[in-house]
């Protein structure tokens, strides 16, 4: 993987989680990946997207928004879920400052495989914008069980830059954990982008609130 080993991932973020005990927060901060590419022609190649699994969640908290069906909406309200309805989806059209609020609150999207077409129609590009774009979901397992699957799902995608920023654990996890999240994520971007180490500029782990630490 890239020939970082390990002991440089396990040491980045150590160095990271320090600095918890001297500045605390009100909330639980994020861990991010930082790629910067070097030599890549954005308008040669195509635009970079993919996704993977990892091995951990991401997350403290996961702020979940369903696109749904009517079934889907009992089972979300169920779940305590926040749901959009195809009715309630109809009137956020054009309504652009309740749909950049709604993008940049929750960290996930899901949506019934009867109406995931009528997104964009309604809700615009913000969601492609930020690779937010709803999850399909189905009636062949409950809703429950599709989420989990994809709760620890992260995705890659630029749009101009060559910057590409995801996040991969929270400081409340383990350094194993977190570290064997970076592993899978790094891996799964070489085999995106089909390049060796000597196209990535720099790689850098950043917490919420903290400048980023460069992963040698």
């Amino acid at each position: 993987m890239l020939g970082i080993n390990d002991k440089s991932l396990t040491n980045t973020v150590k160095l990271l989680n320090k600095n918890n005990y001297v500045s605390k927060r009100n909330f639980i901060e994020s861990l991010d990946l930082i790629i910067n590419l070097k030599k890549y022609n954005i308008k040669k190649y195509k635009r970079v997207t993919g996704s993977i699994i990892l091995p951990f969640k991401t997350r403290f908290v996961t702020r979940i928004c369903v696109f749904c069906d009517d079934l889907h909406v009992k089972e979300a309200l169920g779940l305590g879920l926040f749901s959009i309805s195809s009715i309630n989806l109809l009137k956020l059209k054009n309504k652009k400052k309740i749909i950049k609020k709604i993008v940049k609150k929750f960290h996930k999207f899901f949506a019934s495989e009867k109406i995931v077409k009528l997104v964009p129609r309604y809700f615009g590009p913000s969601l492609t914008k930020y690779g937010k774009f709803p999850t399909v979901i189905n009636h062949s397992k409950s809703l429950r069980n599709q989420i989990d699957l994809h709760h620890n799902e992260i995705k890659f995608f630029n749009r101009k830059e060559i910057i590409f920023s995801v996040v991969i654990g929270n400081i409340k996890q383990e350094v194993s954990k977190i570290v064997s999240n970076l592993k899978t994520a790094l891996d799964c971007f070489c085999k995106l982008i089909n390049m060796r180490l000597s196209s990535i500029e720099s790689i850098y782990l950043k917490k919420t609130m903290s400048q980023p630490v460069r992963i040698r």
